[in-house]
Protein backbone atom coordinates (compact mmCIF):
# COMPACT_ATOMS: atom_id res chain seq x y z
CA UNK A 1 0.00 0.00 0.00
CA UNK A 2 1.05 3.55 -0.89
CA UNK A 3 2.05 6.04 1.85
CA UNK A 4 -0.40 8.81 2.27
CA UNK A 5 2.94 11.26 0.88
CA UNK A 6 3.08 8.67 -2.20
CA UNK A 7 -0.63 8.67 -2.54
CA UNK A 8 -0.61 12.84 -3.09
CA UNK A 9 2.24 12.24 -5.64
CA UNK A 10 0.72 9.32 -7.74
CA UNK A 11 -2.60 11.29 -7.78
CA UNK A 12 -0.47 14.75 -8.83
CA UNK A 13 1.49 12.82 -11.73
CA UNK A 14 -1.68 11.49 -13.20
CA UNK A 15 -3.15 14.41 -13.21
CA UNK A 16 -0.27 16.55 -14.22
CA UNK A 17 0.26 14.20 -17.15
CA UNK A 18 -3.75 14.22 -18.00
CA UNK A 19 -3.47 18.11 -18.01
CA UNK A 20 -0.90 19.15 -19.58
CA UNK A 21 -1.31 16.49 -22.65
CA UNK A 22 -4.89 17.09 -22.91
CA UNK A 23 -5.49 18.70 -26.26
CA UNK A 24 -2.34 17.83 -27.91
CA UNK A 25 -0.09 15.00 -28.99
CA UNK A 26 2.08 13.49 -25.71
CA UNK A 27 5.56 14.06 -26.27
CA UNK A 28 8.23 11.09 -27.30
CA UNK A 29 10.36 10.77 -24.04
CA UNK A 30 13.16 9.22 -24.66
CA UNK A 31 13.44 5.92 -22.79
CA UNK A 32 16.36 4.40 -21.23
CA UNK A 33 19.26 3.47 -23.31
CA UNK A 34 19.89 0.10 -22.19
CA UNK A 35 22.56 -1.27 -24.87
CA UNK A 36 24.46 2.24 -24.48
CA UNK A 37 24.43 1.67 -21.06
CA UNK A 38 26.09 -2.13 -21.58
CA UNK A 39 28.26 -1.25 -24.26
CA UNK A 40 29.96 1.09 -21.47
CA UNK A 41 29.77 -1.45 -19.04
CA UNK A 42 31.65 -3.84 -21.18
CA UNK A 43 34.14 -1.09 -22.34
CA UNK A 44 35.19 -0.18 -18.47
CA UNK A 45 37.97 -1.77 -16.46
CA UNK A 46 37.37 -0.31 -13.06
CA UNK A 47 39.31 -3.32 -11.61
CA UNK A 48 42.19 -2.20 -8.85
CA UNK A 49 45.59 -4.41 -7.81
CA UNK A 50 47.45 -2.21 -4.98
CA UNK A 51 50.53 -1.17 -6.36
CA UNK A 52 53.64 -2.40 -4.42
CA UNK A 53 54.39 1.34 -3.27
CA UNK A 54 51.08 2.00 -2.13
CA UNK A 55 51.81 4.41 1.08
CA UNK A 56 49.58 2.70 3.72
CA UNK A 57 47.46 5.14 5.44
CA UNK A 58 46.07 7.43 3.34
CA UNK A 59 42.47 9.24 3.22
CA UNK A 60 39.47 6.98 2.00
CA UNK A 61 39.14 6.67 -1.46
CA UNK A 62 36.27 9.34 -3.10
CA UNK A 63 33.67 8.11 -5.40
CA UNK A 64 34.46 9.44 -8.84
CA UNK A 65 32.49 9.34 -12.23
CA UNK A 66 34.37 6.47 -14.41
CA UNK A 67 31.78 7.27 -17.67
CA UNK A 68 29.06 9.83 -18.77
CA UNK A 69 26.92 8.98 -21.08
CA UNK A 70 28.79 6.91 -23.10
CA UNK A 71 32.32 8.56 -22.65
CA UNK A 72 35.12 7.16 -20.29
CA UNK A 73 36.82 9.32 -17.73
CA UNK A 74 39.74 7.35 -17.38
CA UNK A 75 39.15 8.47 -13.50
CA UNK A 76 40.94 5.65 -11.01
CA UNK A 77 41.43 5.93 -7.51
CA UNK A 78 44.57 8.30 -6.32
CA UNK A 79 46.71 6.52 -4.42
CA UNK A 80 49.97 8.27 -3.19
CA UNK A 81 53.26 5.86 -4.08
CA UNK A 82 56.60 5.82 -1.94
CA UNK A 83 59.41 6.91 -4.22
CA UNK A 84 63.36 6.24 -4.78
CA UNK A 85 62.60 3.11 -1.93
CA UNK A 86 61.68 5.84 0.64
CA UNK A 87 58.53 7.19 1.97
CA UNK A 88 60.20 10.64 2.46
CA UNK A 89 57.97 13.79 2.23
CA UNK A 90 54.88 11.12 2.49
CA UNK A 91 51.54 12.32 3.83
CA UNK A 92 50.59 9.84 6.17
CA UNK A 93 47.55 9.71 8.52
CA UNK A 94 48.33 8.68 11.93
CA UNK A 95 45.96 5.69 12.92
CA UNK A 96 42.78 6.23 14.39
CA UNK A 97 42.00 9.51 11.74
CA UNK A 98 38.05 9.65 11.33
CA UNK A 99 37.00 8.99 8.23
CA UNK A 100 33.62 8.71 9.50
CA UNK A 101 32.34 5.44 10.95
CA UNK A 102 29.79 2.53 10.48
CA UNK A 103 27.53 0.36 13.10
CA UNK A 104 27.57 -2.88 11.35
CA UNK A 105 27.00 -6.66 11.96
CA UNK A 106 29.67 -8.91 12.64
CA UNK A 107 32.29 -9.60 10.27
CA UNK A 108 33.11 -13.34 9.27
CA UNK A 109 35.90 -15.53 7.32
CA UNK A 110 34.37 -15.76 3.90
CA UNK A 111 37.04 -17.28 2.33
CA UNK A 112 40.66 -18.54 4.47
CA UNK A 113 44.14 -18.11 3.27
CA UNK A 114 46.39 -21.07 2.44
CA UNK A 115 48.47 -21.60 5.17
CA UNK A 116 52.74 -22.79 4.99
CA UNK A 117 52.85 -26.51 6.25
CA UNK A 118 55.57 -29.02 6.92
CA UNK A 119 58.29 -25.41 5.51
CA UNK A 120 56.47 -25.39 2.22
CA UNK A 121 55.46 -21.41 1.94
CA UNK A 122 51.61 -21.48 1.43
CA UNK A 123 51.95 -19.51 -2.24
CA UNK A 124 48.45 -17.05 -2.18
CA UNK A 125 46.79 -14.07 -4.17
CA UNK A 126 45.09 -11.13 -2.83
CA UNK A 127 41.99 -9.64 -4.43
CA UNK A 128 41.93 -7.31 -7.25
CA UNK A 129 38.20 -5.88 -7.72
CA UNK A 130 36.63 -2.71 -7.82
CA UNK A 131 35.59 -0.41 -5.25
CA UNK A 132 39.09 -0.14 -3.52
CA UNK A 133 38.89 1.66 -0.29
CA UNK A 134 42.38 1.55 1.03
CA UNK A 135 44.60 -0.03 3.17
CA UNK A 136 47.48 0.41 6.08
CA UNK A 137 49.83 -2.20 7.70
CA UNK A 138 48.89 -4.37 10.90
CA UNK A 139 51.26 -5.54 13.22
CA UNK A 140 52.90 -8.91 11.71
CA UNK A 141 53.69 -10.56 14.92
CA UNK A 142 50.51 -12.44 14.81
CA UNK A 143 47.75 -12.68 12.43
CA UNK A 144 46.34 -9.46 13.41
CA UNK A 145 42.98 -10.05 12.42
CA UNK A 146 41.65 -7.95 15.17
CA UNK A 147 43.65 -5.05 14.47
CA UNK A 148 42.11 -5.23 10.71
CA UNK A 149 38.90 -5.93 11.35
CA UNK A 150 38.80 -2.63 13.83
CA UNK A 151 40.25 -0.48 10.53
CA UNK A 152 37.67 -1.01 8.21
CA UNK A 153 34.51 -0.51 10.92
CA UNK A 154 36.32 2.76 11.05
CA UNK A 155 36.37 3.63 7.61
CA UNK A 156 32.80 4.37 6.01
CA UNK A 157 31.53 2.06 3.37
CA UNK A 158 33.69 -0.79 4.07
CA UNK A 159 31.91 -4.06 4.03
CA UNK A 160 34.79 -6.44 3.36
CA UNK A 161 38.85 -6.75 3.81
CA UNK A 162 41.80 -8.96 2.79
CA UNK A 163 44.48 -9.61 4.81
CA UNK A 164 47.46 -11.16 3.55
CA UNK A 165 51.18 -11.58 4.47
CA UNK A 166 53.34 -10.32 1.48
CA UNK A 167 57.34 -11.43 1.19
CA UNK A 168 60.07 -10.08 -0.55
CA UNK A 169 58.61 -6.01 -1.13
CA UNK A 170 61.76 -4.15 0.89
CA UNK A 171 59.32 -0.56 1.62
CA UNK A 172 57.61 -3.14 4.05
CA UNK A 173 60.48 -4.47 5.59
CA UNK A 174 62.56 -1.16 5.56
CA UNK A 175 61.24 1.97 4.89
CA UNK A 176 57.03 2.22 5.94
CA UNK A 177 57.43 3.34 9.70
CA UNK A 178 54.60 0.15 10.43
CA UNK A 179 57.93 -2.32 9.47
CA UNK A 180 55.35 -5.07 8.96
CA UNK A 181 54.44 -7.28 6.37
CA UNK A 182 51.01 -8.19 6.93
CA UNK A 183 48.72 -6.28 4.97
CA UNK A 184 45.03 -5.49 5.62
CA UNK A 185 42.96 -4.09 2.42
CA UNK A 186 39.52 -2.46 2.13
CA UNK A 187 36.81 -3.05 -0.25
CA UNK A 188 33.11 -1.47 -0.92
CA UNK A 189 31.97 -4.66 -2.30
CA UNK A 190 32.11 -8.09 -2.03
CA UNK A 191 34.42 -10.58 -3.84
CA UNK A 192 34.84 -13.87 -4.54
CA UNK A 193 37.79 -16.70 -4.85
CA UNK A 194 37.41 -15.91 -8.55
CA UNK A 195 39.15 -12.34 -7.68
CA UNK A 196 41.74 -13.46 -5.95
CA UNK A 197 44.28 -12.68 -8.86
CA UNK A 198 47.21 -10.98 -7.40
CA UNK A 199 49.90 -13.77 -7.14
CA UNK A 200 53.21 -11.40 -6.63
CA UNK A 201 56.00 -12.58 -8.88
CA UNK A 202 57.41 -8.76 -9.02
CA UNK A 203 61.16 -8.07 -8.36
CA UNK A 204 60.66 -5.51 -6.00
CA UNK A 205 63.49 -6.19 -3.11
CA UNK A 206 67.16 -6.36 -4.73
CA UNK A 207 68.54 -9.37 -6.84
CA UNK A 208 69.02 -12.69 -4.82
CA UNK A 209 66.22 -11.75 -2.86
CA UNK A 210 64.09 -13.19 -5.10
CA UNK A 211 60.22 -11.98 -6.18
CA UNK A 212 57.30 -10.93 -4.18
CA UNK A 213 55.23 -13.53 -3.19
CA UNK A 214 51.73 -13.37 -0.97
CA UNK A 215 50.75 -16.29 1.97
CA UNK A 216 47.83 -16.47 3.71
CA UNK A 217 45.24 -14.02 2.10
CA UNK A 218 41.95 -14.20 3.75
CA UNK A 219 38.96 -12.46 3.23
CA UNK A 220 36.10 -11.56 5.84
CA UNK A 221 33.13 -9.58 4.96
CA UNK A 222 29.57 -8.41 5.79
CA UNK A 223 26.74 -10.64 5.52
CA UNK A 224 24.89 -8.46 3.37
CA UNK A 225 25.71 -4.76 2.08
CA UNK A 226 24.19 -2.46 4.90
CA UNK A 227 21.22 -0.08 3.67
CA UNK A 228 22.38 3.27 2.93
CA UNK A 229 20.96 6.58 4.33
CA UNK A 230 18.75 8.17 2.21
CA UNK A 231 19.83 11.10 0.70
CA UNK A 232 18.66 14.97 1.73
CA UNK A 233 15.15 15.97 -0.49
CA UNK A 234 14.26 12.69 -1.57
CA UNK A 235 12.23 9.05 -1.26
CA UNK A 236 13.43 5.71 -1.12
CA UNK A 237 11.09 4.18 -3.61
CA UNK A 238 12.15 0.45 -3.69
CA UNK A 239 15.03 -1.58 -3.09
CA UNK A 240 17.07 -3.54 -3.35
CA UNK A 241 16.19 -5.94 -6.25
CA UNK A 242 17.58 -7.23 -9.40
CA UNK A 243 15.51 -5.16 -11.61
CA UNK A 244 16.98 -2.00 -13.04
CA UNK A 245 14.49 1.19 -14.13
CA UNK A 246 13.71 0.98 -17.98
CA UNK A 247 11.23 3.60 -18.37
CA UNK A 248 10.61 6.92 -20.44
CA UNK A 249 11.67 10.09 -19.19
CA UNK A 250 15.49 9.22 -19.56
CA UNK A 251 17.91 11.97 -18.83
CA UNK A 252 21.01 9.97 -19.00
CA UNK A 253 24.05 8.19 -17.42
CA UNK A 254 27.17 7.68 -15.53
CA UNK A 255 28.84 4.69 -14.12
CA UNK A 256 30.90 5.37 -10.80
CA UNK A 257 33.72 4.08 -8.66
CA UNK A 258 31.55 2.85 -5.70
CA UNK A 259 27.86 1.86 -4.58
CA UNK A 260 27.67 5.62 -3.78
CA UNK A 261 23.65 6.34 -3.25
CA UNK A 262 24.91 9.78 -2.46
CA UNK A 263 27.01 10.29 -5.28
CA UNK A 264 24.39 9.20 -7.79
CA UNK A 265 21.72 11.79 -5.89
CA UNK A 266 24.73 14.63 -6.51
CA UNK A 267 24.21 13.46 -10.57
CA UNK A 268 20.62 14.15 -10.38
CA UNK A 269 20.96 17.19 -8.36
CA UNK A 270 23.35 18.57 -10.82
CA UNK A 271 20.97 17.91 -14.11
CA UNK A 272 18.13 20.30 -14.48
CA UNK A 273 14.60 18.97 -14.76
CA UNK A 274 16.09 15.50 -13.31
CA UNK A 275 13.40 14.33 -10.15
CA UNK A 276 14.57 10.71 -9.92
CA UNK A 277 17.70 8.46 -9.55
CA UNK A 278 17.92 4.62 -9.91
CA UNK A 279 21.77 2.89 -8.32
CA UNK A 280 22.48 -0.64 -9.08
CA UNK A 281 25.44 -2.48 -9.26
CA UNK A 282 26.61 -4.76 -12.93
CA UNK A 283 27.86 -8.09 -12.40
CA UNK A 284 29.90 -10.18 -14.90
CA UNK A 285 31.29 -13.64 -14.75
CA UNK A 286 29.81 -13.22 -11.06
CA UNK A 287 32.14 -10.60 -10.29
CA UNK A 288 30.91 -6.79 -9.74
CA UNK A 289 32.13 -4.70 -12.58
CA UNK A 290 30.55 -1.10 -11.99
CA UNK A 291 28.02 0.73 -10.41
CA UNK A 292 25.18 2.00 -12.82
CA UNK A 293 23.43 5.30 -12.19
CA UNK A 294 20.13 6.76 -14.28
CA UNK A 295 18.89 9.79 -14.40
CA UNK A 296 15.11 10.78 -14.69
CA UNK A 297 12.56 13.08 -15.59
CA UNK A 298 8.96 13.74 -13.78
CA UNK A 299 7.38 10.33 -14.67
CA UNK A 300 4.13 8.99 -13.28
CA UNK A 301 5.38 5.51 -13.73
CA UNK A 302 8.37 5.94 -11.49
CA UNK A 303 6.21 5.84 -7.64
CA UNK A 304 6.42 2.34 -7.57
CA UNK A 305 9.09 -0.51 -8.53
CA UNK A 306 6.49 -1.08 -11.25
CA UNK A 307 9.20 0.00 -14.56
CA UNK A 308 11.97 -1.87 -12.88
CA UNK A 309 11.99 -4.62 -15.34
CA UNK A 310 15.41 -4.79 -17.30
CA UNK A 311 17.47 -7.72 -15.40
CA UNK A 312 20.34 -6.87 -18.02
CA UNK A 313 22.32 -8.49 -21.26
CA UNK A 314 25.11 -9.98 -22.76
CA UNK A 315 26.53 -11.57 -19.48
CA UNK A 316 25.79 -8.21 -17.92
CA UNK A 317 23.46 -8.69 -14.50
CA UNK A 318 21.62 -6.42 -12.47
CA UNK A 319 21.77 -6.18 -8.88
CA UNK A 320 21.67 -3.82 -5.52
CA UNK A 321 18.81 -1.62 -7.77
CA UNK A 322 17.55 1.21 -5.35
CA UNK A 323 15.13 4.01 -7.02
CA UNK A 324 14.59 7.64 -5.56
CA UNK A 325 12.57 10.15 -6.39
CA UNK A 326 13.14 13.98 -5.01
CA UNK A 327 10.54 15.55 -2.46
CA UNK A 328 10.64 19.20 -4.68
CA UNK A 329 9.35 17.16 -7.12
CA UNK A 330 5.92 17.20 -5.75
CA UNK A 331 5.77 20.36 -4.23
CA UNK A 332 6.73 21.52 -8.54
CA UNK A 333 3.65 19.25 -9.76
CA UNK A 334 1.49 20.56 -6.82
CA UNK A 335 2.65 24.30 -8.18
CA UNK A 336 2.47 23.37 -12.05
CA UNK A 337 -1.73 21.91 -11.44
CA UNK A 338 -2.46 25.10 -9.56
CA UNK A 339 -1.09 27.39 -12.34
CA UNK A 340 -2.95 24.85 -14.98
CA UNK A 341 -6.53 24.81 -13.32
CA UNK A 342 -6.48 28.18 -11.65
CA UNK A 343 -3.68 30.62 -13.08
CA UNK A 344 -5.57 32.24 -15.50
CA UNK A 345 -8.37 33.18 -13.19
Amino acid sequence: MLSLPRTILALSLAAFSGATLAGREARADPETDVNGIIGTIKSVNQAFTLPLNALPDQAIQKTVVTAADGKLTDAAPVVPLSTDGTAEGAALIPRGGSHGGQTTPTFKEVIKGNISAAGVPGLDCSIEGIAYLGYTLVPNITYSVDDCLSYCKAKQGCVEFNIYYEFNNPLLDWVFNEKSNLKCVLWGDFHGQNEKTNCGGQQQAPEGWGKTYIERSSVYALPALPEPAVPTGYWKIFGPINFAIRSPGYYGYSLLSQYDVAACSAQCDAKSGCFYFNLWRAVEDEKPKTYVCTLYGLNRGLISAAPATYEGQEGISVTWSRGYFKTSGLQNLLGALWQLFFGHH
